[in-house]
């Protein structure tokens, strides 16, 4: 992580809004959600990961004809429930075991204040959106998961906090892991 990116881009960012752009609800074949198998031992599992583009906008507002950039960070989440009879640490999950799964794509949408080139925020928001956009998306999330289980009829999956992974190279992504 370097600090020093990420404070460039702190310092030339606030955020505007947060969009969905995007999203999906799958159902295992046969699985009607409100009435799922009392006998069921579902284990979520959760992932976010900030997307590949950043999108740098410039235009004019109409109303004062003062030039404005903004950048709009991309960034995907997921969480699934799986059988946890088949849940193990290093084998991946078997598709038949995915009793429920909802994904979103968000956008975080940020004015970018003047006084900045684009040389220079180019790579901060690259670092930016790796280590911060998910905090800004992530209230948007657990709030999307909580109506989509309110509307499918089933229990309120909840989303732990956000957390950066720990990893050896520098790429970021959510590592929340259910408590048990």
């Amino acid at each position: 992580m370097d600090r020093s990116l990420i404070e460039i881009a702190t310092k030339a960012l606030s955020i505007r809004a947060v969009h969905l752009r995007g999203s999906h609800i799958r159902c295992k074949e046969g699985v009607l959600p409100p009435y799922l198998d009392d006998e069921l031992d579902l284990t979520p599992q959760f992932r976010g990961k900030p997307g590949a583009r950043i999108d740098i906008l410039g235009f004019e507002e109409q109303t004062k004809a003062i030039p404005r950039r903004i950048a709009m960070c991309h960034f995907q989440a997921g969480v699934r429930l799986v059988d946890n009879a088949n849940v193990t640490e290093t084998a991946p999950v078997d598709e038949e075991d995915v009793y429920l799964e909802i994904t979103a794509d968000f956008c975080a949408e940020y004015d970018i204040r003047d006084g900045i080139e684009d040389e220079t925020l180019r790579p901060a928001l690259e670092e930016f959106s790796r280590y911060n956009v998910g905090y800004h998306i992530w209230p948007y999330w657990r709030e999307y998961v909580q109506g989509t289980c309110a509307r499918m009829g089933i229990p309120p999956i909840p989303i732990p906090m956000y957390m950066l992974k720990a990893r050896d190279s520098n790429e970021a992504s959510e590592s929340c892991q259910p408590t048990k």
